[in-house]
């Protein structure tokens, strides 16, 4: 079962992250690939 939370070889675009929420949620995109 492929796990649902791999983001390798995918690219997300996350608005407003320079800051708060949007910066943490950038943080955990990346340590998930």
């Amino acid at each position: 079962m492929s796990d649902p939370l791999d983001f390798s070889g995918k690219v997300v675009l996350v608005t407003g992250s320079s800051r708060g929420i949007g910066a943490e949620t950038i943080k955990a995109f990346g340590e998930r690939g």
